[in-house]
């Protein structure tokens, strides 16, 4: 357990008080969304173990908005290399262009956070790892970036495999951080139905 205590040299005034208050009413916001669905996490990412591992299948990711965030939920179950075999954080444009192979005018017609791209990014990712399964995820996570069209909060996600493909947007809200929580949360949760049906 880690301790946190803040102290003040001064005699305490009426403005450090509440400066203080402010700090730990903020401290107490961040604890609460570094925390955010890490159980629920944990639990997601050990039954897709679980069901990868026992059907011999394979999984890859192509992150934007949550930054790499998903596999490392991913991986932190014992056993993830035995089916992940590749995960990508394409953050720019450019990258989804050069890395994934996302053609140029796809991105330009629809914006880089569109269905079509996550489309894209989920199908292209699992051909270049030759998996069973691919995931593609783009969004913004904010503060800044948002639209009137595309709000900060506004994920798509998407699941590409040889009997199922599908995309959903999302509208999450809250800091940026527990954008990328919700969302690799909601990826986690898509992909264990995706395994049902497969």
């Amino acid at each position: 357990m880690t301790k946190l205590e803040l102290n003040t040299r001064n005699r305490p005034s009426a403005r450090t008080s509440s400066q203080f208050q402010r700090l730990d009413h903020s401290f107490q916001r961040c604890r609460k969304v570094y925390t955010l669905g890490m159980g629920k996490c944990f639990i997601l990412s050990h039954t897709i173990n679980k069901w990868f591992v026992q059907n011999r299948c394979t999984l890859s990711i192509a992150e934007s908005c949550t930054g790499g965030l998903l596999s490392n939920f991913v991986t932190d179950i014992p056993g993830s290399s035995r089916y992940f075999i590749l995960g990508v954080v394409a953050y720019s444009n450019g990258s989804k262009i050069s890395v994934l192979k996302i053609p140029k005018h796809i991105i330009v017609e629809n914006g880089a956070v569109s269905a079509e791209v996550a489309e894209g990014m989920a199908k292209s990712i699992r051909r270049i790892a030759d998996t069973d399964f691919g995931i593609g995820i783009t969004g913004i996570a904010g503060p800044g970036g948002g639209t009137q069209s595309n709000p900060i909060g506004t994920v798509f996600i998407a699941i590409d495999s040889a009997n199922k493909k599908i995309c959903r947007r999302f509208s999450f809200k809250g800091i940026r951080i527990t954008i990328k929580r919700k969302t690799s949360l909601k990826a986690l949760e898509l992909l264990k139905r995706c395994l049902k049906k497969n």
